[in-house]
């Protein structure tokens, strides 16, 4: 959550004619209403009196910030900096201007300027706690929320991002509490829901998260859209005469890891229709396709009674983690494709292992998730180690550039190239003796497949991962390896190294 600019606001000044207070006052009124042609120009009128009065020049900078020109509104601001340099919304609207342009320790330095002449401002620490969250730096970000707080008990938006700041350096409960702290301020806060739901999430309650959740579609900055129908919602209830619409929403993975459900689904509704992306309905249909009719995103919907989103299941049906469906395999391979890229793979003596190291960098759920190829170079040192590339689209271009003496086995242009995605991967697979791969979707087909996967995870990964532990209920034979700190897969690749080392005594499962 983000703070606006502080706005247009009035400083002290020393005594000036009362023609030029009046035309101040008038400017002021203006750009209050809206009215921003007529105050710039009462600004100017004012300047034309007094040409240093800081007043007309900070509030002609945010102007020209509201018009995005910014270098004009960078000079406005810092000129009336100049002459009243003890001002705190002067320096707080210039960090918001630097922090817009990307330069993060300016505008950092901006605020901090803010709180010195302000000690008890309360959103100048919120502002340096975003940047620091924005950055990175979690400690310093849950300093700057920390003290917003204690200056502005009732401050919701720092609090809730004080929350957030907790979760994201893997302090799940303490983020509970401060989210529920925040719901008893506003009940209706979309965002605190959201977030309350991934922290009960993290800590495998599912259930209690299960209400929270529901509120992700009003949530901003949700990655799905909120799709609107006239038919209700299921409630979990038996439908025994009626059909389910059953819709997958946010990536791929997610699909593939939700899916399980539909057994269960199917064991309390009479017939369910599954919307899925175009290039999943193959792999899906040739799974699940005695259980429900698949039909592609965009596709026309045949009739239904009651609808529901793939990632409410796990909250609606009631399956706390102890409770996760985990019978694998239960996804399906073409058989006519596993024999033909099992001939094409050819025999090895050793083990041969699948690679996936990139998702999708544009997405912002990827930062910290991904690896550079190269660092897998101890694992392909390995004796008796064949390393094959499962990686598609992002990523691919690092092949070009292996480290000396690093080798990695590639598919060949065909290789999932057509419309539907992973019917290849997912043929390839059953040759293989393991897969590693980061969270991508990859991780989700390997571990609904029954393969043996190592799953490197970032220091505090996706909520579905947990905090702690090797073992995941998700996938019974998925071995989770984690960062001991945020970004160091340097220790994950050597405990990934011994494990693989000692693979023949004891291998994965």
């Amino acid at each position: 959550m983000q703070d606006e600019d502080s706005g247009a606001t009035l400083g002290s000044l020393p005594a000036t004619s009362a023609i030029t207070q009046q035309k101040l006052a008038a400017a002021f009124v203006a750009h209050q209403q809206g009215q921003y042609e007529q105050a710039e120009a009462g600004y100017f009128d004012v300047l034309q009196d007094m040409p240093d009065h800081p007043d007309a020049l900070h509030l002609l900078g945010l102007l020209g910030k509201a018009r995005r020109n910014y270098e004009t509104a960078e000079k406005l601001i810092r000129r009336a900096i100049a002459v009243r340099p003890n001002f705190s919304s002067q320096y707080y609207n210039l960090g918001n201007l630097l922090a817009e342009r990307g330069r993060v320790e300016e505008a950092l330095q901006a605020y901090r300027d803010a709180a010195r002449c302000q000690p008890n401002y309360a959103e100048a620490y919120y502002a340096i706690g975003n940047l620091q969250r924005e950055a990175g730096r979690l400690g310093l970000a849950e300093q700057a929320f920390t003290k917003a707080v204690e200056l502005k008990p009732d401050y919701y938006e720092a609090r809730h991002n004080l929350a957030n700041v907790l979760r994201d350096q893997g302090r799940a409960n303490e983020s509970v509490i401060e989210l529920r702290r925040v719901l008893e301020q506003v009940p209706d806060l979309p965002e605190a829901h959201y977030n309350l739901a991934l922290s009960l999430f993290t800590l495998g309650r599912y259930t209690e998260g299960g209400p929270h959740y529901e509120w992700r579609w009003r949530a901003k900055g949700f990655t799905s859209p909120a799709r609107h129908f006239s038919q209700p919602k299921w409630n979990g209830a038996p439908l025994p005469h009626g059909t389910l619409l059953l819709y997958a929403e946010q990536g791929l993975g997610d699909t593939l890891q939700f899916i399980r459900y539909l057994p269960l689904v199917k064991s309390r509704v009479r017939q369910v229709i599954v919307e899925v992306p175009a290039s999943l309905r193959q792999l899906l249909t040739d799974s699940f396709g005695d259980q429900a009719s698949f039909i592609a995103l965009g596709s026309p919907l045949p009739p239904f009674d009651v609808q529901c989103a793939m990632l409410s299941l796990h909250g609606l049906l009631a399956t706390d983690l102890e409770a996760v469906p985990n019978q694998t395999p239960y996804l399906k391979a073409q058989p006519a494709r596993v024999a033909a890229w099992r001939s094409a793979l050819g025999s090895f003596e050793g083990l041969s292992i699948g690679i996936n190291w990139q998702g999708n960098p544009a997405a912002k759920v990827d930062q910290g998730r991904s690896l550079p190829l190269a660092l897998l170079a101890p694992i392909a040192a390995l004796p008796k180690v064949r390393l094959i590339s499962l990686q598609k689209n992002s990523g691919t271009e690092q092949l070009a550039n292996l480290p000396k003496g690093m080798a990695v086995v590639t598919l060949g242009a065909g290789y999932d190239s057509g419309p539907d995605a992973f019917l290849d991967a997912a043929a390839v697979m059953p040759s293989l003796d393991a897969v590693i791969t980061t969270d991508t979707a990859l991780a989700h087909l390997a571990g609904a497949l029954a393969v043996p996967t190592y799953l490197l995870l970032k220091a505090v990964p996706d909520w579905r991962w947990g905090r702690t532990g090797e073992l995941t209920p998700w996938y019974p034979k998925t071995k989770l390896i984690r960062q001991p700190r945020s970004g160091d897969w340097a220790a994950v690749i050597s405990k990934l190294a011994n494990h693989l080392q000692t693979w023949h005594n004891s291998p994965i499962v």
